[in-house]
């Protein structure tokens, strides 16, 4: 489980700086689909609408948008 956090710590760091050297760029990191709402974290054009936690039937469609914007 460390291991799989450390590496999702640097995944996510190699993401936000492709993100801060190309402002054009939506990053979205959340969790995965359980029954349970899973957080959502967003930096970039139209983050703004992804804070929070989300459904995941919610944030699906949330996604869908985002990627055809």
């Amino acid at each position: 489980m460390l291991a799989a956090m450390r590496n999702l710590d640097e995944a996510v760091g190699v993401a936000r700086r492709f993100a801060d050297a190309n402002p054009e760029t939506l990053l979205i990191v959340t969790g995965d689909h359980t029954d349970v709402p899973p957080p959502v974290l967003a930096v970039g054009p139209g983050s703004d609408e992804l804070a929070g936690e989300w459904p995941n039937t919610r944030l699906h469609d949330a996604l869908t948008a985002a990627i055809q914007a």
